[in-house]
């Protein structure tokens, strides 16, 4: 068998297309934005940039790519007067094989480590994600994969199963902060807790997902589908989601398409470490989307999104699993080869108080609020312009507001924010044909 495996890989390299690429993406930013956890704005100046380089092996049935590309950034002022930039490495493996006409396998791995600081925590977790790091500056070290087939079983039916693993870890030690009372009101202030936490909590997710999907004629499709969930955290619990539900995709016109889907999502609580008697909780899941070519010519394209979504969110820097709704809307304007303006925004909230046990400067532990940020507002809107092949021009503003979960007493949209505007120059150079933007910068 190994030698059966070599001589196979021997003649899928030996017909594979090696293309190679390298470039370089650099933003300067001035705004205003808290330095750490539940600090005030200040006047802000960052300075970032990403060098990347990859290669990519193409075949009639399979594409193979390596990436890197690390984030070199730094920030005046920063909390600690760290004088040199923060240095964040990350790498990128992505497969795709089409086994035989009706078997597509896809593979994918990610390793990031380095230093992260709290308003850059988008980089490398999920969109929504807390930002909250327990410190202004933290090493983070995050490996991710998934695994995925899609099998055409006739004309109308194809089965699709997933896999994926995520872990997340810091070799920093812990930090002590001080976070808000969340049981302060505003009749009675009571003073800030101080609490002792490392600066990214470990975690891990292993998840499972099948789906049945059937084409009930040209512009309808049906489907089944099925997720079972595993979540750790040493600092707040183990647990195991259960996700079933169901999911339609409608094609409305020539321009415009739609997806629903729902389902519920059933958290058995294996363990807490609060020696709390584990209980079971039950919610609904669900997500709606519709894209649409809004207008059409020779010289420009206007393209938007809207998403809405209900889940049971796993939030890897919280410490945190609790369901979450978001929403997401995107238009994307392209004028002539040169120009595209691409406004987006983005609402998050959690839907219930996130609470962990901590240990508290008496040395004592203690169950505190430790999601500030739990409700997320961001918008931005970027302009690019191609000054020629493989170099591009970016400019514009992003915003983001940040608050505790919706459903608090106490809660306000603003209690933290973030102002920026941006200008970015991004060039790519690459042996292929195409323009390189098979490597993320």
């Amino acid at each position: 068998m190994p030698v059966l495996a070599c001589s196979l890989l021997a003649v899928t390299l030996s017909a594979a297309v090696v293309d190679a690429a390298a470039g370089a993406d650099g933003e300067v930013a001035a705004g205003r934005a808290p330095i750490d956890l539940g600090g005030d704005e200040v006047n802000s100046f960052t300075f970032t940039l990403v060098p990347g380089a990859g290669l990519r092996l193409r075949s009639d049935t399979t594409t193979l790519r390596l990436t890197y590309a690390p984030r070199i950034f730094y920030r005046l002022p920063n909390a600690l007067d760290v004088s040199r930039p923060l240095v964040l490495h990350q790498i990128s493996l992505d497969h795709t094989a089409e086994l035989t006409r009706a078997l597509t396998w896809t593979n994918t791995a990610q390793l990031s480590f380095g230093e992260l600081d709290y308003t850059g925590t988008g980089l490398i977790f999920p969109v929504g994600t807390s930002s909250a790091l327990r410190g202004a500056v933290a090493n983070v070290v995050r490996v991710e994969g998934q695994t995925g087939i899609r099998l055409l079983l006739d004309r109308r039916l194809t089965l699709a199963w997933d896999a994926a693993a995520e872990y997340t870890t810091s070799p920093d030690d812990p930090v002590t902060v001080t976070i808000p009372d969340p049981t302060s009101t505003p009749e009675m202030q009571l003073p800030d807790l101080t609490i002792t936490a490392n600066p990214v909590p470990d975690s891990a997710q292993v998840s499972t997902e099948a789906s049945l999907s059937y084409a009930l004629s040209r512009d309808d499709r049906v489907a089944a589908l099925g997720e079972v969930t595993y979540q750790w955290f040493p600092d707040t619990g183990r647990y195991l989601v259960l996700s079933p539900g169901v999911s339609w995709e409608r094609r409305l016109s020539r321009r415009t398409n739609m997806s629903l889907a729902g389902g519920i999502a059933y958290v058995i609580t294996l363990a807490t470490v609060d020696g709390d008697e584990p209980s079971d909780a039950i919610g609904g899941t669900g997500r709606f989307q519709l894209g649409s070519t809004l207008y059409s010519s020779s010289e420009t394209t206007v393209t938007s999104s809207f998403s809405a979504s209900l889940d049971w969110f796993f939030d890897p820097l919280a410490g945190t699993s609790q369901p979450r709704a978001g929403a997401e809307a995107s238009t994307n304007i392209t004028m002539g080869d040169d120009w595209v303006i691409a406004p987006n925004a983005g609402f998050y909230t959690v839907l219930r108080e996130a609470s962990a046990t901590l240990g508290g400067e008496d040395g004592m532990t203690r169950l505190v609020q430790i999601t500030p940020d739990a409700t997320m507002l961001r918008a931005e809107i970027p302009f690019y312009y191609s000054i020629t092949r493989g170099v591009g021009l970016s400019f514009g503003g992003r915003a983001t507001l940040r608050g505790p979960a919706l459903t608090e007493d106490r809660f306000r949209l603003h209690e933290q924010y973030e102002l920026w505007a941006f200008v970015g120059l991004t060039v790519r150079l690459t042996t292929s044909r195409d323009d390189g933007s098979w490597l993320p910068l």
